[in-house]
C-alpha cells in the first residue's frame, strides 16, 4: 500500500553508487576559509553568496585548531598537498583571532601560500590576560602579513573570485552559462570524479571546465551505467571541458580517466561542440536528439559534420509507470 517501495531500489541505488564516488580517493578543495569559531551563525548558507562558487572556486572553512594540525604544511605555495591541497587562505570578517592563528598564517604567506584578507582585518585576540598586549602583538603580526607579496587585500568577499585571478589560483570546476552549480571534486591514483550539483531552483545547461587531462566519462548514479562523452574540449591546458544540463536539485557525475578505464571507450574523433547530445562508442560518435532538424558539430581535428533528422520517435513509457498509472485507475 506504500507506493514508494516499488522504488526503494531506486533510491538506496542512487545512495549507494554516490557515497561510492564521494569516498573515492581524496577530496580536493581549492579554498580554506579561516573561521575563529564554527558556532557562527550562517544566514546566508555559503559564505559569500555564490561568488566563489559561480567562478568555480571550492572551499572548506577551517578554525586554528586545524591550522594546528601535523599537516598543515606549505609544499609548493600549496596547503596540504597531501589531503585537499587548498590553493590559497582566505581571512574574511574576522573580529578576533588567536596570536597562534596569526603567527601560522604569516609562516603560510612567507612559504608561499596566497593569502586573501577581504575587509577589516582582526582587531582583537580572545585571550583575558594581558588583553592589551595580546592586541598590539596581533597587529604587529598582521602589519608584516599584509607587507607580503602572496598577500592580496579586498573590500568584501564578492572580490575574492577576481583577486584570486590576479593571484593565478584558478577554480577546478569553471562554468560556462551556469550559475548556482556546487561541486565536490575527489582525486584517486588513475581517476577524478566531480560530483556536479545544481543548487537552484530552475534547470541549468552550459559547460563546465574541469581541472584534470583524460577522457570524460558520465556516470549515471540511478543506474550505475557509465557513459563516455563524445563531445569534450581539451584546447585550455589543464582543463577537460565538458557539457552540462542539470534539472533543479540534480546532481550529475562526471569521472576523468585513461580511454579503456572504465572498460568500452572509442578510440576514434571527439567533438568539441556540437547542437546535439553526442555520445562515443565502439562504432563512433552518435547524436542523440528529440526533435526533427539538421544537427551539426565540430570535431577535434577541425572538421564539421551534419546531419538531418526527419522524425523523432515518442519517448517509451518505463514499465514501472505504466503499472503504476493502472493501480491508480483501478482505485
Amino acid at each position: 500500500r506504500q507506493p514508494q517501495w516499488q522504488f526503494i531500489g531506486d533510491w538506496s541505488g542512487y545512495m549507494a553508487r554516490t557515497h561510492q564516488i564521494l569516498q573515492s580517493g581524496t577530496n580536493k578543495v581549492d579554498i580554506a576559509i579561516y573561521r575563529e569559531q564554527f558556532d557562527q551563525t550562517q544566514t546566508a548558507g555559503q559564505f559569500d553568496g555564490t561568488a566563489l562558487a559561480d567562478a568555480g572556486y571550492s572551499y572548506h572553512l577551517l578554525n586554528w585548531g586545524l591550522l594546528g594540525l601535523p599537516t598543515a604544511q606549505i609544499h609548493g605555495g600549496v596547503l596540504d598537498p597531501g589531503g585537499p591541497g587548498y590553493k590559497a587562505l582566505v581571512i574574511a570578517d574576522q573580529e578576533t583571532m588567536l596570536l597562534d592563528s596569526a603567527e601560522k598564517i604569516l609562516g603560510f604567506a612567507r612559504a608561499g601560500l596566497p593569502v586573501l584578507i577581504a575587509g577589516a582585518l582582526p582587531a582583537t585576540t580572545t585571550s583575558f590576560a594581558n588583553a592589551a598586549a595580546s592586541d598590539a602583538a596581533l597587529a604587529r603580526i598582521l602589519a608584516q602579513l599584509v607587507q607580503l607579496p602572496a598577500v592580496t587585500r579586498v573590500a568584501t568577499p564578492a572580490d575574492l573570485p577576481a583577486a584570486l585571478g590576479r593571484q593565478h589560483v584558478a577554480g577546478s570546476a569553471v562554468p560556462t552559462g551556469i550559475t548556482g552549480l556546487l561541486y565536490a571534486r575527489r582525486v584517486s591514483e588513475d581517476a577524478s570524479y566531480y560530483f556536479l550539483l545544481n543548487s537552484t531552483a530552475s534547470p541549468v545547461s552550459g559547460t563546465v571546465a574541469l581541472a584534470g587531462s583524460g577522457c570524460p566519462y558520465a556516470i549515471n548514479p540511478w543506474t550505475g551505467t557509465i557513459t563516455p562523452l563524445g563531445r569534450y574540449d581539451t584546447r585550455t591546458p589543464g582543463y577537460v571541458t565538458v557539457p552540462v544540463t542539470a534539472g533543479s536539485g540534480e546532481a550529475v557525475i562526471i569521472a576523468l580517466a585513461a580511454a579503456q578505464h572504465f572498460g568500452t571507450h572509442t578510440s576514434g574523433r571527439h567533438a568539441v561542440s556540437a547542437d546535439a547530445d553526442v555520445v562515443a562508442g565502439p562504432a563512433g560518435l552518435n547524436a542523440r536528439v528529440t526533435a526533427p532538424g539538421r544537427y551539426q558539430a565540430v570535431l577535434d581535428n577541425g572538421s564539421s559534420v551534419s546531419a538531418q533528422v526527419t522524425s523523432v520517435p515518442a519517448a517509451p513509457v518505463r514499465s514501472e509507470e505504466r503499472r503504476v498509472g493502472k493501480e491508480c485507475r483501478s482505485r
